[in-house]
This record gives structure tokens, C-alpha cells and sequence, in this order.
């Protein structure tokens, strides 16, 4: 529900049309969140067709603007109705206007096009749909970097994780090459299950994404149990993607990531809340390829928590590993999460029930954006 519902909202007026973004004037970081909230309820009631992406970079570019220059809460919060802000932010904000997709969406605007159709040897065996490895993972280093890799929400642009991987031994890079399937460290497939053999991506109806941790098998890859439910399901994945103009963009979910973090013990379970995949898509005689991929999410305040709890799990079966003498400076939990956070470049980024947005103010941020770019190559997915 937007900042803008309430008390003032005029009679017959949509979600986000009336009421004003409420500004308490507290402080400038608060006002800045809640004209900033108010512009995004106003972007999602006025430009329909827009995907999550636009809404959280839109949201994000007000937040960012607005701590540079806090006359533009001032004349947000001065406004009553989002045709007022409409209008503002198209004057004020190019990308706004490039944004807002009023109605159904174009489809394949510009030189874009569908897929071709999926060759009938690209699909397993036994399986729903093709499958491609994850492969060239990479990490931004800073703001910057990632914004050009195309990661959203945060002022550190999902960075901070680059951060944590300095602490913790993990090579994402040598876990993944993609020249060599059977020395690969981090199998990671994505099948899109119910795309149909003779299919373009445009065409397909009702396919799912799911994302497996793998190991090799006897034929190739199969699914690790780690990432498993009791009938052999995947635990991740997002439900009826759109393959339309040879990309996938999901909705926002939960994702569950398996890093090797501790050598010697199985994979630590890492917990992304709000997590987004996309990614160009293009059919090969071969399989799905994938470039320009990027996973974004956030890890909160409690899944710091619980990471901490299950590395010294590891820890207590693997005590030799690099990273376990250094645990005892971690076992404190709050102290903990506070040492990470700090690693991390601190938690950047607010989520609660709604989602991701901006922090009400700095001290008050509760998660670290996460980005993990990638591209991927057609793969084998067989049943165990």
C-alpha cells in the first residue's frame, strides 16, 4: 500500500493517486524516503506495464537525487495528487519518462527480437526443458560497477558481497569455468521447465524457472539432494517467466544460495530475500545461452544472522579450514552481524513486507544489497 493512501485521498482516485507522500519533515534522509516511496506508489499506479526493475531504479535514482539536493522532497512532499508528481518527474527526470509504460507493454520494442525456435535435442531425457550452466560469475566492485552491471537498490549497487568474499576463501570465478565441465567447483543450472522443443521463447506458455545446485553424474549433471524438498522438487526457482524479446526477467522471490564457504563440509545455505534473475536469452543448436545475466537481492539483518550460525556448524565439522580460526570473533551474534554489515560496506538497503526500498535514514537500513552477474552455457540436466 503506498505513503500516499490515508486520510485526504480523493474520492474515486486509484492506489497511490491521492493523499501526498506525508512528509513529517523530521529530518531530510526521512523526507527524502517518503517522497521518494511516494514517487515510486505514483510511478506503479501510472505506468502499469513497468516491471519491478524500473520501479526499484526509479525509486533508488529519487532516493540518490535527493540526498545530493533536498529541495526535491520539498517539492514532492508539497504535492496532493500523482498527476501532479507525474508531471514533475517527467520534467525533471529523463529516465522517468523512458520508464513509464503506460497499458500493455511493447512487445520486442526496437530492434529486439524473439528467440529462435528450441531445437529438439536441447532438452534432457526425462526433463521439462532446457537447461543452462551458470558460468563467468563475477562480483562489482564498487557503486559504479554496479550500476553498469545493471544492479538495483542500495546505495552500494549489491558491492558489499564482493566484501565478504575478501574474508571468506571463495573463488567464484575458478569455481565456474566454462571450458571444463567435470573439474567445476559450483555447478549452478537454471532449467526452464515447459519450454516445448520447436518453441520460441515469445511463444512459450507457463514456463518455470527453476535453479538447481548439480553435481556430476554418470551422463553428465544431475541435481545435488542439498537443494532438494522431500519429493525431489526444487526449493528454488520463480514460477511462469517471460520469455518475450530474448530475455527473462522473473518476479521477486526468496533464493537460497550454496556456497562452499568452509573447505571440508558441505555448502553453507545463504538466504536472498526479494531475489530478481535476468537475463539475454538466445537458442543455440546446442541448448539456451545466457549473457548479460545478473541475480540481485538482499541479505537481511536475520540472514546475516543465520549465516553466522551455520559457518560455525561448519566450522564444528571442518575445523581446519581457513576460515574457522578466525570464527570465535564472530560467535557473538549481534557483534557478528555488526562485523559483517561492516565488511559489507554496511547495510545499505531497507526490506520489510512490501520489498526493497529506500532506508527511513542511514542508521536505520536492515539488509546488504546483493549482485551477482553471469552468463551461461547450454548444459545437460539429468535425473539423479
Amino acid at each position: 500500500e503506498g505513503e500516499g493512501e490515508g486520510e485526504g485521498e480523493g474520492e474515486g482516485e486509484g492506489e497511490g493517486e491521492g493523499g501526498g507522500a506525508m512528509c513529517d519533515g523530521e529530518t531530510e534522509q526521512t523526507d527524502c524516503a517518503l517522497a521518494c516511496s511516494w514517487v515510486g506508489d505514483c510511478f506503479a499506479a501510472r505506468c502499469p506495464a513497468v516491471d519491478e526493475h524500473d520501479w526499484i531504479r526509479t525509486v533508488t535514482d529519487c532516493v540518490l537525487a535527493c540526498e545530493e539536493d533536498h529541495a526535491l522532497a520539498d517539492i514532492i512532499c508539497a504535492h496532493d495528487t500523482c498527476e501532479q508528481t507525474d508531471t514533475f518527474m517527467r520534467a525533471q527526470d529523463a529516465t522517468y519518462a523512458e520508464r513509464c509504460v503506460e497499458g500493455e507493454p511493447m512487445m520486442c520494442p526496437g530492434l529486439r527480437q524473439d528467440t529462435d525456435p528450441l531445437p529438439a535435442g536441447a532438452v534432457a531425457d526425462g526433463r521439462p526443458g532446457p537447461a543452462s550452466r551458470l558460468v563467468d560469475l563475477r562480483l562489482p566492485s564498487d557503486f559504479d560497477e554496479g550500476t553498469e552491471m545493471g544492479c538495483i537498490g542500495g546505495w552500494n549497487r549489491g558491492s558489499g558481497i564482493a566484501g565478504l568474499f575478501s574474508v571468506f576463501p571463495v573463488d567464484l570465478e575458478a569455481m565456474n569455468p566454462p571450458d571444463d565441465v567435470g573439474e567445476t567447483a559450483l555447478p549452478l543450472l537454471v532449467e526452464f521447465a515447459g519450454w516445448a522443443p520447436g518453441t520460441t521463447g515469445g511463444a512459450t506458455v507457463s514456463v518455470d524457472l527453476d535453479h538447481y545446485l548439480a553435481r556430476s553424474g554418470p551422463q553428465g549433471f544431475e541435481p545435488d539432494p542439498l537443494l532438494l524438498d522431500g519429493e525431489g522438487a526444487p526449493v528454488n526457482g520463480w514460477d511462469e517467466v517471460d520469455l518475450s524479446c530474448s530475455r527473462v526477467q522473473t518476479s521477486a522471490g526468496t533464493h537460497r544460495l550454496a556456497l562452499p564457504l568452509v573447505e571440508g563440509a558441505a555448502p553453507i545455505m545463504v538466504d536472498l530475500a526479494h531475489a530478481v534473475f535476468s537475463a539475454e536469452v538466445a537458442v543455440e543448436a546446442a541448448g539456451v545461452s545466457l549473457s548479460e545475466g545478473v541475480l540481485t537481492g538482499y541479505l537481511t539483518r536475520e540472514g546475516v544472522a543465520d549465516l553466522l550460525g551455520r559457518i560455525g556448524e561448519a566450522c564444528g565439522v571442518a575445523p581446519e579450514a581457513d576460515l574457522c580460526p578466525h570464527y570465535p570473533l564472530f560467535e557473538d551474534t549481534e557483534q557478528g552481524v555488526d562485523m559483517i554489515a561492516a565488511i559489507a560496506g554496511q547495510f545499505d538497503s531497507w526490506v520489510d513486507a512490501r520489498g526493497p526500498g529506500p532506508c527511513p535514514d542511514p542508521g536505520a537500513c536492515n539488509a546488504i544489497s546483493v549482485c551477482v552477474g553471469f552468463d551461461g552455457i547450454p548444459a545437460a540436466l539429468n535425473a539423479p
